[in-house]
């Protein structure tokens, strides 16, 4: 498995003001795996500079790819195409704000380089985690965004939504066609759908720094979105017999 190459997807929106710094930062900690690697850019549809940024990078740096949607996809639906395009046979995904500490992301790989798992996912939740900053009312609705999850899902782990996974591609790949949502739900979906084709999961627990710029999150509006697409899945889960 050590000759593995490994595809890094960055999803982001409007991102001008650090994307790259943060891909740089993503490149030199890369380079420290001894590994192979891309960087995809999954650029969705920006209004301000993150395009030509994101050009700029793919043709400085041999190993960075930019891929560019003039309309807005969805974190989700470019996530997707992401992983599809993708040349590695080991896929990592994570926030272009580097919210969770790169010092995890040997953590996150080797599981799936060495021990046989097909998906290893970032945790906030887990005993041994570290959020630094996170407003209150943002860690009530995770925890309870979580709890049903397990709940109605049946879920075994702890923190769906922390962007920051990894993945076998060969596994994980025939899975994407039945993962419906196109935007912030992808990552849940996904966990929730691997584990119900029994694909070994690992939860590992991360320093996550919560990111305090203005938010494209509406908090009522995104708790009640997220509460249907629970429903939404629990739905199908329970009356189809596939």
């Amino acid at each position: 498995m050590r000759k593995s190459v490994i595809s890094i997807i960055v999803p982001t929106y409007n991102s001008e003001g650090f994307l790259e710094k943060n891909i740089k930062i993503i490149i030199s900690t890369a380079k420290k795996l001894k590994t192979p690697f891309e960087i995809i850019i999954a650029e969705d549809g920006c209004s301000d500079r993150t395009p030509k940024i994101a050009e700029k990078l793919s043709k400085k740096y041999s190993c960075v790819f930019h891929q560019h949607y003039k309309e807005k996809l969805g974190r989700g639906r470019a996530l997707k195409k992401a992983f599809m395009r993708a040349k590695g046979n080991i896929i990592v995904y994570m926030d272009d704000d580097l919210a969770t500490d790169l010092v995890h992301l040997p953590e996150l790989m080797h599981p799936v380089l060495d021990d046989g798992f097909d998906v290893v996912t970032g945790s906030r939740l887990m005993v041994g985690s570290k959020v630094i900053g996170r407003p209150a009312k943002r860690e009530i609705a995770s925890r309870a965004f979580n709890f049903f999850v397990r709940l109605l899902l049946h879920s075994r782990l702890y923190d769906h939504q922390c962007g920051f996974k990894a993945f076998k591609k060969n596994t994980v790949k025939p899975i994407l066609p039945a993962v419906k949502d196109s935007h912030w739900f992808f990552d849940t979906e996904i966990l929730v759908r691997a584990q119900r084709r029994n694909l070994r999961v690992k939860e590992i627990p991360v320093i996550w720094q919560d990111d305090l710029r203005e938010s494209t999150v509406h908090f009522l509006k995104d708790a009640k979105n997220m509460g249907m697409k629970i429903f939404r899945l629990w739905f199908e889960f329970s009356f189809s017999h596939k």
